[in-house]
């Protein structure tokens, strides 16, 4: 087999947000990580008489959840305040994420009905320098995969 040659990370990543699914802000700059998770397939199974093996069939597929990981800051318009407001608002928001940075022809994929369902607040330890971070969870229905 041969060796792949198209490998990347995860650095050049562009994170954008809406809150109508038209006007997006770019908070590449104080985001720090996404992960998502769920979405797996139900199975429906029966054992009919008579038979070694179960019969199975695909069902729904369960909610995704995104993960955001966000420098806090104050500014309106980046990652904390954004989630933030959604969060308390608990309206739908709009996310979406390109992993080689949203260049033409580039892959896409954007939350469908999501919604803020956990946010932390700003903690941390006076004795670290680092910065103050919080996570959030998005819960959507599915995501898409889009060309830029």
């Amino acid at each position: 087999m041969a060796q792949t040659t198209g490998q990347m990370t995860f650095r050049n990543v562009k994170v954008e947000l809406s809150s109508d699914g038209s006007t997006w802000f770019d908070i590449s700059g104080s985001t720090s990580a996404v992960t998502v998770g769920g979405g797996n397939r139900s199975m429906a199974e029966i054992k009919p008489l008579f038979r070694d093996t179960v019969i199975g069939r695909p069902g729904a597929r369960e909610r995704v959840t995104v993960g955001v990981k966000s420098v806090y800051t104050e500014n309106l318009a980046e990652a904390s305040d954004l989630l933030s407001a959604a969060y308390l608002a608990g309206s739908m928001i709009y996310f979406r994420w390109s992993p080689t940075g949203g260049s033409a022809g580039a892959r896409r994929y954007k939350t469908v009905d999501a919604y803020v369902t956990k946010t932390d607040l700003p903690s941390g330890n006076v004795s670290e320098a680092n910065p103050l971070t919080v996570d959030y969870t998005l819960s959507a229905e599915y995501v898409e995969k889009e060309s830029v």
